[in-house]
């Protein structure tokens, strides 16, 4: 039930559906599959967590939003995006778009272990990747493997990711930022 749960509501996503509408559809799914009464479910299980989600992360999601928009009104996200764009095409000629979705992981990167929040990372890479993607003819959705997946490796998986969720098992498990490594 989960999966299919997950599944509808990617699939509703991508086919341009509002989120809400994908995620009460994915959690009826859920609800169904898991024998649980579907009102019950939406008005307890699902409002509850959606609620603690939302006045958990609002501000945080709210302010990475005004500062991407900063970083791209102010010019800094296309001057990185030109800059790119212009060291892609000369590197390896014939594979700019390889290289296109290459470099945008590298940023991520970058960011994200240079201690911007994950959060703050994915919305600048909006404004940096538009540019850049559009330029080297390189698929919109691409930015969001890019963007999404790289984000989720560079905020967890590095070693010494001054990331929160990096920070948060070092103080409850009392193991240096740098423990994953052997």
């Amino acid at each position: 039930g989960m999966l299919l749960g997950v599944a509808l509501f990617i699939y509703l996503i991508f086919k341009k559906y509002p989120l809400p509408v994908g995620s009460v559809l994915g959690a009826i799914v859920v609800a169904i599959f898991s024998g649980m009464p579907v009102m019950t479910s939406l008005t307890d299980t699902f409002m509850t967590s959606a609620a603690g989600a939302f006045k958990s992360y609002l501000l945080l999601l709210i302010f990475s939003a005004i500062f991407g928009k900063v970083l791209g009104d102010v010019g800094a996200c296309q001057s990185i995006d030109y800059k790119m764009a212009r060291l892609v095409k000369k590197l390896w000629p014939g594979h700019e778009k390889f290289l296109g979705v290459m470099a945008m992981g590298l940023i991520t990167c970058v960011f994200c272990y240079g201690g911007i929040s994950v959060f703050v990372v994915i919305f600048t890479l909006i404004y940096i990747g538009k540019e850049l993607y559009e330029e080297l003819d390189i698929p919109w959705y691409m930015l969001t493997v890019t963007g999404m997946g790289t984000g989720t490796f560079a905020a967890s998986m590095i070693p010494g990711s001054p990331q929160l969720v990096n920070i948060v098992p070092m103080e409850y498990y009392g193991t240096p930022a740098y423990a994953g490594v052997p």
